[in-house]
């Protein structure tokens, strides 16, 4: 199956330093609010060394909080 195809989005995977440049935070800050925050994206692991969020995730999470000031 071809992910770039018309019927498919292609998926992208974030780095800690990926998302904390979209939020403007630091890593330790991604970190805490992975930790702290039920509402922020899930990360998984890709390998032992390796964790990713996905960015469509990260998007939605923002839309949601720019959402809720208006």
């Amino acid at each position: 199956m071809q992910l770039t195809s018309p019927e498919h989005h292609q998926l992208q995977l974030l780095t800690v330093e990926d998302v904390g440049r979209l939020l403007c935070i630091s890593r330790s800050s991604v970190w805490a609010k992975s930790r702290d925050e039920p509402d922020f994206p899930k990360s998984f692991k890709i390998s032992p060394g390796a964790t990713r969020w996905k960015q469509s995730d990260v998007r939605a999470f923002i839309e949601s909080k720019v959402a809720t000031k208006h």
